[in-house]
This record gives C-alpha cells, sequence and structure tokens, in this order.
C-alpha cells in the first residue's frame, strides 16, 4: 500500500498532498509502509502523520522540492527514543 502511495504522489509533481484513510489504524499501517519504501528506494518524502493518535489523514510532502521553512522543520522535528543528531 505505502509504494503505491509513493508512487503515485512522486508521479503527480506535487510539492504536498493529504491522502484520507478510513481509521487512525490504516493510517498508521499505510505510513509504515511509506515510509519504509521511502528508505528502500531513497526517496526524499517525509510523510508524517495528521491529527495526533486519533487522526485519519497523512501528510506527504516532497522534501526536494519544497521550501527552506519545511526542510528545517523536517530536521528539527522530535524523534522519540533517539538522541539528537550531532551538529
Amino acid at each position: 500500500m505505502g509504494a503505491t502511495l509513493v508512487e503515485d504522489f512522486r508521479g503527480s509533481g506535487n510539492v504536498a498532498a493529504t491522502v484520507s484513510f478510513g481509521s487512525s489504524k490504516e493510517r498508521n499501517s499505510a505510513s509504515i509502509s511509506a515510509t519504509n519504501y521511502c528508505r528502500k528506494v531513497g526517496a526524499k518524502i517525509w510523510v508524517r502523520k495528521l491529527g495526533g493518535g486519533t487522526g485519519t489523514d497523512l501528510l506527504l510532502i516532497d522534501l526536494d522540492k519544497a521550501d527552506a521553512a519545511t526542510k528545517k522543520a523536517y530536521d528539527s522535528r522530535p524523534r522519540p527514543g533517539r538522541r539528537a543528531r550531532a551538529k
């Protein structure tokens, strides 16, 4: 599911897109699948869950086309359970 989602997004040529799912469980599954696919193929796409734990929307952002503020937000996003990157 994630590979199809990412490839459709990349093919659209958009900078960002929002995708809605029927449940937060379905959204979480698609998010994990899409993130893993992006890592596998080396795509620079930020897969972000909207609405916290109960939301059903997923935001995809192409970091190659994004503005500087978006890239900075991506680099400084909270990473629970991970050490801060050395600068």
